[in-house]
């Protein structure tokens, strides 16, 4: 059951550190939560996803006798990550996942 949600990129309560880095790969970002309960390392993921952008620039400038009009479009589709996470999940001090957080849409 473990290995079949680790090759469909899930992970589940009890998964260790290693597990979790299989399903998910890197953490976008590490932090600890500091609890009347103690202490949690928390792995934060962000959708990746393609991002596409597309931009217009108009330029007009002059040196000395000369002057220069310039027009520029540009698209470009990049590999970077939307700004919300998706997905945080929760190790308690024996390094096992307690909690899984997801995003809502």
């Amino acid at each position: 059951a473990v290995q079949d949600k680790v090759l469909a990129g899930q992970v589940d309560i009890g998964f260790t550190r290693e597990q979790v880095q299989v399903a998910l790969g890197e953490p976008d970002r590490v932090f600890v939560r500091t609890t009347a309960d103690g202490t949690s390392e928390i792995w934060g993921f962000r959708e990746r996803k393609p991002r596409i952008s597309f931009g217009v620039g108009l330029g007009i400038g002059s040196i000395g006798r000369s002057s220069a009009t310039s027009v520029g479009i540009g698209l470009g589709s990049g590999g970077g990550y939307r700004d919300d996470e998706k997905m945080g999940v929760v190790f308690d001090r024996t390094g096992r996942v307690s909690a899984i957080e997801m995003r809502g849409r």
